[in-house]
C-alpha cells in the first residue's frame, strides 16, 4: 500500500516536539518572548532564534533515532559538522535539516494561527498537563546531578529554558487542537471505502517475502531451495561462509540477528518495482524465487511466502482484515529499590479513584505516557499482544502488564476497523488535509530571517554522542 505518511509523521512532531512559543495577553494582544531575534513569524506567531534551536535538535535527534541503523548508507556522520557533508548535490546536510524544520515550523504556525481565529483555547486539562511536562525535567535534571536549565540546554541546544520549552509546548497543544479538528472532520462511509479500494486496489495490497544480496557464487545453492526452512539453511551458510570465516559457532548470535532481517512482512505493493510486478503475476505461488542482478555485480535473491489470511486475494497476495487495536499506555521502568510495577500499581490505583478516560490521560500527560492506535498483532511484543487482543478485551479496560525491566499501565480504547479500511480512510483524509492546510499556509504565510536560520543551528546543535537521553 502506497499510503502518504505525511499526516502521521506530522502528528507525530505535534505530540513530541514542541515548536514555538507565543502567548496572548489579558487585553487580546498577542505577546511574545523576545528574549532572542526572531527566526520565523507569521501575523500573529514568532519563532525566536532559541526556539528554533530547539526544534532543530528535536527534529535531528529524532532524525537520528529513525535512522540510527541507515546513518552509513545515508553519508551522515554526527561526529562531523553538518555544513561539511553532502546530503546531495544541492544541498548539506544543515541546510536539508534546517529546510525540514522550516516546512514543519510553516504548517506548524499556519495551524496555530488558525486555532487562534476560531477562539480556540487551552482547557484546564491542558494546562495540567502542560505543568506537568515541564515539572517532569525537574525532576530529569535532578536524576542528572544538574539544573532544570542546564539539563534542558545540553538536551535541546544552547538558549533553549524552561520558559521557551513551556511556551513551546502550549503551541503545540494550540497547534494540535485545529489539526484535530481537521482531521476529525474526515468522516466516510463504508461504501465510500469499498469503491475507493475498488480503484486502487494495488495500493492497499501486500505480500511476504525474505532477500538477501549475495556474491554470484552464492546463488545456485540458494535458489536450489524449495522452502522458507531450506532458503534460510541456504542463506544461513552464505553468511557464515562469506561475512564470518565459516564460524557458525563463535558468531551464531550475529548472524541469527543478520537473518531475521531478511525476513520482509506486510511489504506494500509498487508496480513499477520488478519484485512487485514478478509477485502479482497470476502464476506465482509460495516459495517461489525471483532473482536480479544488480550494478555492483551482486545478486539480489527473494523468495516470496505463501499466504493463508482471510483477505488473501492469491496464494501470495493479501488484504489485511484484522481489526486494529487502540491503547493508550505508561512505561514503568525498574530503578534501584523500586520495580517498574510497584510505581505502574501506585498509578493504577491513582486512576481507579477516577476510572476514567480523562483521568487515564491526565496520569498519561503526567508520567510521559503516549497512544498507540491503528495497532496489529505484529506491532506488539507477546505479552502486551495477549492482553491488547484477548477475546473478551472492551474499551476502558484498564491493567498493569509486567514485562522485562519494568511494566506497563495499560487503557484499551475502541477499537478501529479493519486495517485496509483504515488504510484507505487515511489515504482519502490525507489527500483532504493536503488541501486544507496548504489553503492554511496560504491564508497565514510566514516570514524567516536566512541569517538566523541557516546559521544560528550549526553552532547550536546538540551533538549526538553527548546528547542526554530522556
Amino acid at each position: 500500500m502506497n499510503i502518504k505518511r505525511y499526516t502521521l509523521i506530522l502528528l507525530a512532531f505535534l505530540l513530541i516536539f514542541s515548536l514555538f512559543g507565543c502567548g496572548e495577553t489579558t487585553d487580546g494582544e498577542d505577546k511574545y518572548d523576545l528574549t532572542s531575534a526572531p527566526a520565523v513569524w507569521s501575523e500573529h506567531t514568532i519563532v525566536t532564534q532559541d526556539m528554533f534551536v530547539y526544534y532543530y535538535n528535536g527534529y535531528y535527534r529524532y532524525f537520528l533515532e529513525s535512522n540510527s541503523n541507515d546513518l552509513s548508507r545515508l553519508g551522515l556522520d554526527p561526529s562531523q559538522p553538518l555544513s561539511s557533508q553532502q546530503q546531495s548535490e544541492e544541498y548539506t546536510w544543515q541546510q536539508y535539516i534546517t529546510l525540514q524544520v522550516y516546512r514543519q515550523l510553516r504548517e506548524m504556525i499556519a495551524l496555530a494561527d488558525a486555532a487562534k481565529a476560531e477562539g480556540m483555547e487551552l482547557s484546564d486539562d491542558d494546562n495540567k498537563a502542560i505543568d506537568s511536562q515541564v515539572a517532569a525535567y525537574d525532576t530529569m535534571a535532578a536524576e542528572a546531578k544538574m539544573s532544570s536549565e542546564q539539563y534542558i540546554e545540553k538536551v535541546y541546544g544552547k538558549g533553549v529554558t524552561k520558559d521557551v520549552m513551556k511556551d513551546s509546548i502550549e503551541l503545540r497543544f494550540l497547534a494540535n487542537k485545529y489539526y484535530e479538528k481537521l482531521w476529525g472532520s474526515y468522516v466516510y462511509t463504508d461504501e465510500e471505502c469499498l469503491s475507493y479500494y475498488e480503484e486502487n486496489r494495488e495500493d492497499f495490497l501486500h505480500f511476504d517475502y525474505i532477500s538477501a544480496t549475495v556474491p554470484p557464487e552464492e546463488v545456485d545453492a540458494i535458489v536450489s531451495a524449495t522452502d522458507e526452512e531450506s532458503f534460510i539453511d541456504a542463506l544461513r551458510e552464505s553468511i557464515t561462509r562469506t561475512t564470518f570465516m565459516d564460524d557458525y559457532e563463535r558468531f551464531s548470535n550475529s548472524i541469527e540477528d543478520q537473518l531475521t532481517k531478511k525476513y520482509h512482512y506486510m511489504a506494500d505493493i509498487d508496480l513499477e518495482s520488478e519484485l512487485c510486478q514478478w509477485v502479482m503475476e497470476e502464476e506465482r505461488v509460495g516459495y517461489d524465487i525471483h532473482t536480479k542482478t544488480e550494478e555492483s555485480g551482486d545478486v539480489t535473491v527473494s523468495m516470496v511466502l505463501p499466504t493463508d489470511r482471510e483477505g488473501a486475494v492469491s496464494s501470495v497476495v493479501y488484504r489485511v482484515d484484522d481489526i486494529l487495536k487502540n491503547f493508550k499506555y505508561i512505561i514503568f521502568e525498574d530503578s534501584e529499590g523500586t520495580t517498574g510495577a510497584v510505581k505502574a500499581d501506585t498509578i493504577y490505583k491513582n486512576w481507579q479513584e477516577e476510572p476514567t478516560e480523562s483521568r487515564f490521560d491526565y496520569l498519561c500527560n503526567e508520567h510521559g505516557g503516549s497512544s498507540a492506535t491503528n495497532v496489529l498483532r505484529e506491532h506488539l511484543s507477546a505479552d502486551i499482544c495477549d492482553w491488547v487482543f484477548a477475546e473478551e478485551r472492551k474499551a476502558g479496560d484498564c491493567e498493569v502488564i509486567t514485562v522485562d525491566g519494568g511494566a506497563y499501565l495499560l487503557y484499551m480504547m475502541e477499537d478501529s476497523g479493519p486495517s485496509w479500511m483504515e488504510d484507505v480512510k487515511s489515504t482519502l483524509s490525507n489527500d483532504r488535509y493536503v488541501d486544507d492546510v496548504n489553503a492554511i499556509i496560504d491564508k497565514y504565510p510566514t516570514e524567516y530571517d536566512p541569517d538566523i536560520v541557516y546559521n544560528i543551528v550549526e553552532v547550536s546543535v546538540v551533538e549526538s554522542e553527548n546528547a542526554v537521553s530522556e
